[in-house]
């Protein structure tokens, strides 16, 4: 009793009603898996967070979204807080995601959790209508502790995670690989959570639901969602299989248990609504993908009948302008869609003020009076909203205009460089066989490097790679592939060389 009890993350609740809860959630996740999605009243009926907001969503302006972490802490606002410049930018935004690496460097020792739970009610405390989701991994487990895991590579030791040294001292919780070991993420080094086991997946949900318990926090992020056999093929094929399936239970579970107003994003919009209610997704970029993605999920939104979130995330800022990327944006975005930009973790509040785009995030927006247009002659975009801005977007250029209200139809947000054109064109592509070779050093994941067509060579990319400095955002993992594919654009006869993914 005494180890279940100092425990962290274990239910607050009577025994009796937990189990009662437990039972509605089972049933809950059962229909959720079987149906594809997670709408339905017995969903609702469930929740467990009756303090979750989910974010106020308005057309009067650009919709944005905050996403970062302060890692270093200043001695003014020790334990993982933020200080009053961090703040004043942060608190601008309706819906904030704080990275899971918050006060990691603080001067006086914090754990995560708490770091997190101490920055989300100075948010809360300036404006309570601001929605705060603290990002979790639903794969790897953190750790600096070498001692129970010799393997661990730099990647996994970020941060002080008390979860990470609980779960550390119970490797029975943990994935074995086909020799009975603990299986490790290839990219971490990181062991991995068992969720073949359900005490394991009640585990990771009331982890989340504890954090909601603080009352300022509104949900969840689920990174590596995606995630189908973690491990790099070190798993039996039955083990990986099982393992896929529960971890998807066990966010189905999770989105059930946060019920209507709270909020668990995964990493794509292909997972949302169906075993998690929103994604943020790092990549967001200035294309036809983008537009497509967003449209297709207002889609599925409407279909269920329920709200779906998605945070947009740019890889744009610094000497990459951001205007071709929100006129993408606002070509393609519904309702409950937000825009950002900017690093996962700062060691410095200052670097807040660069998240803030006041020439695109100050200017008077309004409802869109319609969908967007698409012209296939000229293959571009438009759209029109109530304040009588303009956007235009040219899905073969990637070259986005925006005319705000008041101001010239012929604003150009971003002009087409050289250096954007031929790195466009090096990747362009008809069929899957124009796609011919991966471009080592374009990412930081192994299958997430850029694929180029015949029309240019390896080196020759590497070079315009190295002139430009413009390179889409990656995650830093290794999906399983199957050479590569072109990947077409709706309306249009011709696509982007890219991966032929082989399982989300």
């Amino acid at each position: 009793w005494q180890q279940l009890r100092t425990a962290p993350f274990l239910p607050s609740c009577s025994s009796a009603m937990m189990a009662c809860r437990k039972a509605a959630i089972v049933i809950a996740t059962l229909a959720v898996v079987a149906c594809g999605s997670v709408q339905g009243t017995t969903v609702d009926s469930v929740s467990q967070c009756p303090t979750c907001r989910g974010p106020q969503f308005s057309w009067d302006r650009l919709p944005v979204f905050f996403h970062s972490s302060l890692k270093k802490t200043m001695a003014t606002a020790p334990y993982g807080r933020f200080d009053d410049r961090a703040l004043d930018v942060i608190t601008k935004f309706p819906i904030v995601t704080i990275e899971k690496w918050q006060g990691s460097e603080s001067p006086t020792f914090v754990w995560e959790e708490d770091a997190m739970v101490n920055a989300a009610r100075q948010i809360k405390a300036i404006n309570p209508n601001i929605t705060v989701i603290v990002w979790f991994d639903s794969v790897r487990i953190y750790t600096q502790n070498k001692k129970t895991n010799p393997d661990l590579k730099a990647s996994c030791t970020t941060g002080n995670f008390r979860h990470g040294v609980y779960l550390e001292a119970h490797p029975d919780m943990m994935l074995k690989n086909r020799s009975g070991l603990p299986a490790l993420e290839p990219w971490s080094g990181c062991h991995i959570y068992d969720f073949t086991q359900s005490r394991v997946r009640d585990y990771w949900q009331e982890m989340c639901l504890n954090m909601t318990r603080s009352g300022v926090i509104d949900g969840c992020g689920a990174d590596a969602a995606w995630q189908t056999d973690p491990a790099g093929g070190s798993l039996a094929p039955d083990v990986a299989a099982a393992w896929s399936a529960s971890h998807q239970a066990m966010m189905a579970s999770t989105t059930a248990a946060l019920g209507s107003n709270g909020l668990l994003l995964g990493k794509f919009a292909e997972e949302a609504g169906v075993f998690v209610n929103g994604a943020l997704h790092e990549g967001c970029d200035a294309n036809n993908a983008t537009i497509a993605t967003l449209r297709n999920l207002s889609a599925r939104a409407t279909a269920l009948g329920k709200p779906l979130y998605y945070e947009c995330h740019a890889s744009c800022g610094g000497r990459k302008p951001c205007g071709d990327s929100v006129a993408a944006f606002l070509v393609g975005a519904g309702v409950n869609q937000f825009w950002g930009l900017g690093g996962w973790e700062s060691a410095d509040s200052s670097a807040f003020e660069s998240h803030w785009l006041p020439e695109y995030f100050d200017k008077p927006l309004g409802a869109p009076l319609a969908d967007a247009s698409y012209d296939q002659a000229s293959a571009t975009w438009e759209r029109h909203f109530a304040s009588g801005t303009v956007v235009r977007f040219n899905a073969k250029t990637n070259n986005g205009t925006i005319a705000w209200a008041g101001e010239s139809e012929t604003e150009v947000a971003d002009p087409v460089s050289p250096c954007k054109k031929a790195l466009s064109l090096g990747r362009d592509c008809q069929h899957d066989t124009d796609c011919v070779a991966a471009v080592p050093g374009t990412s930081c994941g192994c299958t997430r490097n850029l694929v180029i067509n015949g029309n240019t060579t390896v080196k020759k990319y590497q070079m315009l790679v190295a002139e430009c400095g413009d390179l889409p955002f990656s995650t830093c993992d290794c999906p399983p592939a199957n050479g590569f594919r072109c990947n077409r654009h709706e309306n249009r006869d011709w696509g982007t060389c890219g991966w032929n993914y082989t399982s989300w």
